[in-house]
């Protein structure tokens, strides 16, 4: 009785073991969805002779992005006046996880009149647009994003 018991106990346990692993199998999703990925300025510097800006690219996709052309145009508000402040194509090799942010540092030309804009410790509106080109998966995304920075405290010449 004792040996049909121990059975029975293996018979019950490996069809547990059977019933999870074909539960788990319907929660992969193996569907590759691809999004439009986010483009946005997370911080500025401006050093004389050279403005820098930490771009944040965020992948919402469910794949790994590997992010090869950046080609945008900048705007900057700053109340009075709006100006296309930079505009230009930045070869990049920023490999990007699924579901995840990473930046990257570019070097912004700016004319001088848009360097006055940038002038002082005032917060100021942004708009960036533009094309993002992912070489894996090959892809090309446009992208548009408003948004506001702040100067930090404490160090002259940083947004945020």
């Amino acid at each position: 009785m004792l040996s049909v018991i121990k059975q029975l106990r293996k018979v019950v346990d490996t069809a547990f073991i059977v019933c999870a692993c074909i539960a788990l199998t319907g929660c992969y999703n193996r569907n590759k969805v691809v999004s439009v990925p986010q483009v946005l300025i997370q911080e500025l510097q401006v050093m004389p002779g050279k403005v820098t800006a930490r771009v944040l690219l965020h992948n919402f996709s469910n794949v790994e992005m590997t992010f090869s052309e950046l080609n945008y145009r900048l705007s900057i508000t700053n109340g009075r006046s709006d100006s296309i402040v930079a505009r230009a194509i930045v070869p990049l090799d920023l490999f990007v996880p699924m579901d995840s942010p990473e930046s990257t540092t570019i070097t912004l030309e700016l004319a001088p009149a848009a360097l006055k804009l940038l002038n002082g410790d005032q917060a100021f509106s942004y708009s960036i647009a533009g094309t993002i080109t992912s070489s894996k998966p090959s892809r090309v995304f446009e992208f548009n994003y408003d948004g506001q920075l702040s100067p930090t405290p404490g160090k002259a010449g940083f947004w945020r």
